[in-house]
């Protein structure tokens, strides 16, 4: 399971709560920002065929990834299929930290240092993600139940991926927040497209999120 706390740390780093966040992972120039689902859509979609490493969405994942969700690049700009795929993603490295040997904190610390090298813990060490998650949940601490989704300029402050330097950033404001628990079940099976979800709505007061098939 991964704890709501941990999910909304790893949204804000990614997107600052941004659903239609884009970020390039080389030295491109980034894409003017998407004003709506169907032009994030275009937009990474025109980037992905010409080969470019793109992180998508709240949570940042990977287009590399979406063979294995069973998603398209489309799914990762709903807010919902989004947040499931980061959290399933987030499961399977603490999964693969603790097959590893790791426990407790330490498989905890190695599954977001992996979930910033998409697989390979190295690099997410290297540039100190699992740290920074970490200062994040902190700043968040208290908010959970008021983050909102919202619009925003770019990715988030996180720098590409694979870069060795740690990249300043300033804490991002939010006009209001919520973000509440939404019960399922972690799952590495590909998910099932959602018909309604409540994951930013105020009706549950869960700090643990499960996610479903």
């Amino acid at each position: 399971m991964v704890r709501a706390e941990v999910l909304a740390a790893v949204v804000s780093v990614e997107s600052r709560f941004n659903p239609l966040a884009i970020r390039i992972n080389s030295d491109a120039s980034s894409p003017e920002r998407p004003m709506s689902k169907a032009e994030a859509i275009e937009i990474a979609t025109t980037m992905a065929s010409n080969g470019q490493s793109v992180d998508l969405g709240l949570g940042g994942v990977s287009a590399y990834d979406l063979p294995g969700l069973g998603l398209s690049i489309s799914d990762l700009f709903d807010p919902c299929l989004n947040l499931k795929a980061t959290g399933i993603l987030l499961n399977r490295y603490y999964r693969a930290a603790v097959a590893s040997g790791a426990t407790g904190k330490e498989a905890g610390v190695a599954m977001l240092q992996s979930y910033y090298g998409q697989g390979d813990a190295k690099i997410g060490a290297m540039v100190g993600y699992d740290r920074r998650i970490v200062e994040e949940e902190r700043r968040l601490t208290g908010r959970l139940s008021s983050l909102t989704l919202q619009d925003s300029d770019g990715a988030g402050g996180l720098q590409t991926r694979g870069m060795p330097e740690v990249a300043s950033r300033a804490s991002p404001s939010f006009d209001a927040v919520t973000l509440a628990a939404q019960e399922a079940t972690p799952s590495d099976e590909p998910i099932a497209p959602a018909q309604a979800w409540d994951v930013f709505g105020q009706s549950r007061q869960s700090t643990i999120l499960i996610f479903s098939r």
